[in-house]
C-alpha cells in the first residue's frame, strides 16, 4: 500500500502516506455509534478497506 484514507461517518478526516512496516495516523475522536472507515490504496487502486462502528 502507498496511502491510507480515514473517514469518520462519510467525511474524510485524514490521508497519510504508508511505508513498509508500521504507520501511525492520528485523527479526531468520532461520535459514539458512528463509523470509522479505513481505505488503503496501492497507487490509485483500492487495495484494502475496513469499517468499524465505535
Amino acid at each position: 500500500m502507498t496511502s491510507l484514507d480515514v473517514y469518520a461517518g462519510a467525511r474524510p478526516v485524514r490521508t497519510t502516506a504508508v511505508a513498509d512496516g508500521a504507520t501511525e495516523a492520528s485523527f479526531p475522536a468520532p461520535a459514539a455509534g458512528s463509523a470509522i472507515r479505513l481505505e488503503g490504496f496501492s497507487g490509485n487502486d483500492l487495495a484494502a478497506a475496513l469499517q468499524l462502528i465505535v
